[in-house]
């Protein structure tokens, strides 16, 4: 599945996300967003596809299902997820997407994580270290190398 295949099955209002939003997301990241997810938002608002895609992402994450996808729709603001998650989630990644059970999909915005994504086991976190480099979690593991191969990985649930 490219972009515009995941656009058209996102229950949202088809708009990009605004600038301005984007432009928040970007002023606390150097280097900005990775360029996959800049395009995504710069044609998308984020929305939902309700539990009806899965990931099968070949790590100990299993099959991932996408619910919540990011950007500036409703509640799914991604300045608001970045407020909710702080502190609790290493630097070097933002929250892009969620599980129907409130798990998150991260993508990575600095170093060697930069444009990867991940998944985080919710119900793991209270055994880490807030301030754990991301190579030590347990909660968090790598899915996809980057936003297209997630996208690209994604089955409808059938």
């Amino acid at each position: 599945m490219n972009v515009s295949e995941f656009i058209s099955r996102l229950k949202c209002s088809g708009a990009p996300t605004d600038p301005s939003i984007i432009d928040d997301l970007e002023f606390e990241i150097d280097g900005g967003l990775p360029s996959e997810y800049r395009e995504f938002l710069n044609r998308c608002n984020g929305g939902y596809v309700n539990g009806s895609f899965d990931f099968e992402s070949g790590s100990k994450a299993g099959t991932v299902t996408i619910h919540a996808v990011g950007g500036g729709e409703h509640g799914l603001w991604l300045t608001n997820r970045r407020e909710d998650f702080w502190g609790r989630i290493p630097e070097q990644v933002r929250w892009i997407m969620s599980d129907p059970f409130g798990n998150g999909l991260l993508i990575g915005v600095d170093g060697d994580a930069r444009g990867k994504i991940y998944f985080w086991f919710i119900e793991d976190e209270l055994d880490q270290a807030p301030d754990a480099p991301l190579s030590d979690r347990t909660d968090i593991h790598l899915i996809a190398n980057s936003f297209y191969e997630l996208l690209e990985g994604l089955r409808h649930k059938t």
